[in-house]
């Protein structure tokens, strides 16, 4: 899993393997190791929201980017075939997108 950020989107790029973990309930976590602190990513794949939510959680010692993405969207992602866009939806301003990076995906294209 890869994580951009920038002022208005957060897209968070998986590969294909990581897409079928989250198809069968599985999270993808990815820690990244900042002195003196250190920083997750989550994509929390059994969540109780209604739609991609992004959510920061600061800790003593680490701080933590979850991707709240409920069974239907994620599902809807794996259906869809190779495709740049993947899924979005937009929270408080800013485009959370989930996509499967298309370099590597062995899925095909949807018209």
């Amino acid at each position: 899993m890869n994580v951009k950020i920038t002022d208005k989107a957060i897209i968070f790029k998986i590969t294909e393997g990581e897409l079928e973990q989250l198809v069968g309930g599985v999270n993808i976590t990815k820690n990244i190791p900042l002195l003196p602190q250190a920083f997750t990513t989550i994509i929390n794949a059994n969540t109780t929201h209604k739609k991609l939510i992004a959510e920061l959680s600061p800790e003593e010692n680490k701080v933590t980017l979850t991707l709240h993405a409920p069974q239907k969207y994620i599902q809807q992602l794996a259906e869809m075939g190779k495709n740049n866009d993947g899924i979005s939806c937009s929270h408080n301003g800013v485009n959370i997108q989930l996509q499967v990076d298309v370099k590597t995906d062995s899925r095909r294209r949807t018209p």
